[in-house]
């Protein structure tokens, strides 16, 4: 092969790799430093949807831990009161009857 057919390739090669200046046609290298770019921005932008969906996550098991949990039965004075009197009021009963009927199947 003549040398200045080897320089010319030489010449293509390198014109591919770096670009070309006249034509504007980017060569090789300007190419994979905007793929690292384009990459580099993809996974940045994959790590925030990570922590927002981590920290969505975490919002919402909270959450839930809270609706969740037992949530302690409240009684009022004024139910204590009430229920005393109405289970009274059913023993009295009770014993009224037991003691009218005392006696009378037996």
């Amino acid at each position: 092969m003549p040398a200045d057919r080897i320089e010319e390739q030489l010449q293509l090669l390198v014109q591919a790799v770096q670009g070309d200046g006249r034509t504007g046609a980017p060569g090789l290298l300007p190419r994979v430093a905007d793929l690292q770019q384009a990459v580099q921005a993809m996974a940045t932008e994959q790590r925030q949807w990570r922590d927002e969906q981590r920290e969505w996550r975490e919002r919402t098991e909270r959450r839930l831990d809270v609706l969740e949990r037992p949530k302690p039965i409240v009684v009022t004075e004024r139910a204590v009161y009430i229920s005393s009197a109405v289970i009274m009021a059913v023993l009295g009963a009770l014993l009224i009857l037991v003691l009218m009927l005392n006696g009378r199947f037996g």
